[in-house]
């Protein structure tokens, strides 16, 4: 929509003139007979800079090499990055109204133990280690709730970090403790 306002020089002050451009996007100005226009370079600025903050933060969010997700309260997915994308074999655009139970969960509704339906429940971030077949694995999994602009309720971004070499670690060493125990007491199983 474009509005025009218009202001008569003669009867503003110099802080009026000011206040006047620096709350529009532009001012035309006729001077000795002459339009010009006069931009808010503050606004300009801002705008800019908005603008690269938004190309920054799609970058971070599709580098990082975690499992990412923004899940609105019907449980579907609103965005994921790159690797959730890829560990679910599509692309980021194909995530977008997919439901987390199904593809996360590979169940028809969220189950028991599902951290975003705890969100929704208590409205509270959660942390947990969970092992999810559908994304290959066992995760440590982060959720954390996401409110409007008036504090209520929209959802929640979800982060799950791959430990499967952790758990295979974990499991190396379980090993060797037990080989270990066995050789140091004399106890063998029969």
């Amino acid at each position: 929509m474009i509005a025009l306002c218009p202001y008569y020089l003669d009867t503003c002050s110099t802080t009026e003139i000011v206040d006047v451009i620096s709350n529009h996007q532009f001012a035309l100005i006729k001077r000795k007979g002459k339009w010009e226009q006069i931009e808010n370079t503050g606004r300009k600025r801002a705008e800019k800079e908005a603008i690269q903050a938004a190309k920054s933060w799609k970058s971070t969010f599709d580098t990082v090499p975690d499992l990412i997700a923004i899940i609105d309260n019907e449980c579907r997915i609103v965005r994921a990055n790159r690797a959730m994308a890829a560990r679910l074999g599509v692309t980021p655009e194909e995530c977008v109204g997919l439901t987390c139970h199904c593809v996360i969960h590979g169940t028809d509704h969220p189950p028991s133990f599902c951290p975003h339906r705890q969100l929704l429940k208590d409205g509270a971030k959660h942390t947990t280690k969970v092992c999810e077949d559908c994304l290959g694995g066992h995760f440590a999994v982060s959720i954390a709730p996401l409110h409007d602009s008036e504090g209520k309720l929209i959802g929640s971004v979800y982060v799950a970090r791959d430990i499967n070499e952790l758990k295979q670690r974990e499991h190396r060493i379980c090993r060797y403790n037990t080989v270990f125990l066995k050789e140091s007491t004399g106890f063998s199983a029969m």
